[in-house]
């Protein structure tokens, strides 16, 4: 058998795997945004509530303003003295 035989075999299969290395390439594509995508959701979740606590540190610090008194102090009282964060505190430690 010639060896010119084997070179449009050899050529046939050089096409056939890249064609099939291309459809894989392109099937199984990852991008970045895909791959970071859900820690840009829980940055994104921290931005709010680091907002919406912003918000109610402004809001303590009015009330403590208005009424004379100290906003850390103010704040440690709200928090102390909070029945439903007491309950909460409880079903988190039983769970």
């Amino acid at each position: 058998m010639e060896v010119w035989i084997f070179i449009p075999i050899f050529a046939l299969n050089m096409i056939r795997y890249n064609i099939l290395a291309s459809i894989k390439r392109t099937l199984d594509y990852d991008t970045i945004g895909g791959l970071f995508g859900d820690m840009y959701l829980g940055v994104h979740e921290l931005t709010v509530v680091e907002k919406i606590w912003a918000i109610i540190i402004e809001v303590v610090a009015v009330v403590s303003e208005l009424i004379d008194a100290d906003s850390d102090e103010l704040t440690i009282q709200i928090i102390e003295n909070d029945k439903r964060l007491d309950a909460r505190r409880e079903y988190a430690q039983t769970a």
